[in-house]
C-alpha cells in the first residue's frame, strides 16, 4: 500500500509542482512540506499542527484529506501494539509458565479468530484507536499554549494557531497579541482588550494606550468547518507624517487615512455594470495558477476548493455574491463580458460583487473586503 508521504509527493510531482510553489500556495512552511513527504512526523510541534497541516495539503492537492488522516491514524495505531500486559497477567513467579502457555494458545486462538471472524480484528483494531486517541488527548494538554512570533516589520502575514502569539516590536517596548479562540470567527487578546474579527474584517490597535492606531489587523482567511487549519492574519504598521505626530496638532495620534501600508486599502470599490432593475448575473473565472478559491453566493452554503491552472467555474448569483482567493493573480473573473480584477499574484483577496441603488438605477458593484 502507498504511504501517506509517497502519496503526497508522487502527486505532487504528477502536477508538476515543486514544494517551493507549494509552500507559497499553501502558506505551510517548506520544511514541514518536507517533513510530511517523508513522513517525519516528529519534527511538528503538536499533532493539531500535523493534522491540519495535513489536511490542508491534501486538499491543495486534490487528494482526500479524511482517508490521509485515517492513514496516519492507522500508522500511529501500527507504531503502538497492544501492551503485553494486558494478555499476561501473572500473579506468582512459580505460575509463570503456565501463564506462558495460556498465552501462546489464547494468541493463537485470537489470530485464528482473525481470519475466521473479521468482527474481532475490527474489536482489537477499535480498542486500540480508543486507546490511541486518549493517548493524544493527554498529549495535548501538554503541548505548548503556542509560538510566540516576533512582528519588528513593517508588515507580517502568515497563517496562526489558537495559542499563538505575536509579539509587537513598538517604539521601546514590546507588546503581546494572542490568538484565543478559532472558531467562527477569530478572537484575539490585545493590550487593550479582547476584540473578535469575522473573515475580511480589519481593526486598528492601540497598542501603548495614547489614543492613536498604531498597527492593522486584517483575518483574511479562517475555516470555521476545520479550525485546526488555524487562520491567516495580517499586520500591518500604521505610518503618519511629521506633522501628525507634531505636538498640539489636531490629528495627533490619529492616523491619516490609507496610512498603514497595506497594499488592499488602495483598493476601492468599482462598478462592474449598470442596468434598470437588481437582475440575476453569472460569473465564468477561469484560473491561470494554483489557487484556493472559496465562495458563498446569496447566504447559501460555502463553497471552496483548489483549483489548477485552466481549470474553470461558473456561479449564478441572484443579488451578491462573496469571494476568497489565495492567489487573487490566478483567477480571472468575466461577468457579463466585463473583466473583475481581484488582485495581484500572490495576494490573498477577499471581496464582494453585489447590486447597489444609484440615483434609479442599479449598480453591480465589487466592494474589497478588509
Amino acid at each position: 500500500m502507498e504511504s501517506i508521504g509517497e502519496k503526497l509527493r508522487s502527486t505532487r510531482e504528477a502536477k508538476g509542482i515543486s514544494t517551493e510553489q507549494a509552500a507559497r500556495e499553501t502558506h505551510i512552511a517548506k520544511r514541514y512540506i518536507h517533513a510530511l513527504e517523508e513522513e517525519h512526523f516528529e519534527e511538528f510541534p503538536g499533532e493539531p499542527y500535523l493534522l491540519g497541516f495535513l489536511r490542508t495539503y491534501s486538499d491543495y492537492l486534490n487528494l482526500s484529506s479524511g482517508e490521509l488522516v485515517n492513514l496516519y491514524k492507522n500508522y500511529r495505531i501500527q507504531e503502538q501494539p497492544v501492551p503485553m500486559e494486558e494478555l499476561l497477567e501473572t500473579k506468582s513467579r512459580g505460575r509463570g509458565g503456565k501463564f506462558v502457555l495460556l498465552a501462546v494458545i489464547i494468541a493463537a486462538a485470537v489470530a485464528g479468530g482473525f481470519f475466521l471472524y473479521p468482527g474481532i480484528a475490527d474489536w482489537f483494531s477499535e480498542r486500540r484507536e480508543t486507546r490511541m486517541a486518549e493517548e493524544a488527548s493527554n498529549q495535548e494538554e501538554t503541548l505548548p499554549a503556542g509560538t510566540t512570533i516576533t512582528f519588528s516589520e513593517e508588515i507580517l502575514e502568515r497563517r496562526f494557531y489558537e495559542g499563538d502569539s505575536i509579539r509587537v516590536d513598538f517604539k521601546s517596548g514590546e507588546y503581546p497579541v494572542r490568538l484565543l479562540d478559532i472558531s467562527e470567527n477569530l478572537t484575539i487578546s490585545a493590550p487593550l482588550g479582547e476584540r473578535e474579527l469575522s473573515l475580511g474584517e480589519q481593526t486598528q490597535v492601540d497598542l501603548d494606550g495614547e489614543g492613536g492606531a498604531d498597527i492593522t489587523m486584517i483575518l483574511k482567511d479562517i475555516d470555521p468547518a476545520d479550525p485546526d487549519k488555524g487562520a491567516i492574519l495580517r499586520f500591518d504598521r500604521v505610518t503618519q507624517t511629521a506633522e501628525e505626530t507634531k505636538p498640539g496638532s489636531p490629528s495627533e495620534g490619529v492616523p491619516s487615512p490609507g496610512a498603514a501600508s497595506s497594499p488592499d486599502r488602495s483598493r476601492e470599490a468599482s462598478t462592474v455594470m449598470t442596468a434598470d432593475l437588481n437582475e440575476p448575473f453569472s460569473l465564468d473565472i477561469a484560473f491561470r495558477g494554483a489557487c484556493l478559491f472559496r465562495y458563498v453566493s446569496d447566504n447559501t452554503e460555502r463553497r471552496q476548493r483548489y483549483y489548477q491552472k485552466g481549470e474553470t467555474l461558473s456561479i449564478d448569483v441572484n443579488e451578491t455574491v462573496r469571494m476568497w482567493a489565495s492567489n487573487a493573480g490566478a483567477v480571472t473573473i468575466r461577468v457579463d463580458s466585463q473583466d473583475v480584477e481581484l488582485g495581484r499574484p500572490g495576494e490573498v483577496a477577499v471581496a464582494m460583487l453585489t447590486w447597489e441603488e444609484s440615483g434609479g438605477d442599479y449598480d453591480l458593484r465589487l466592494v474589497p473586503m478588509y
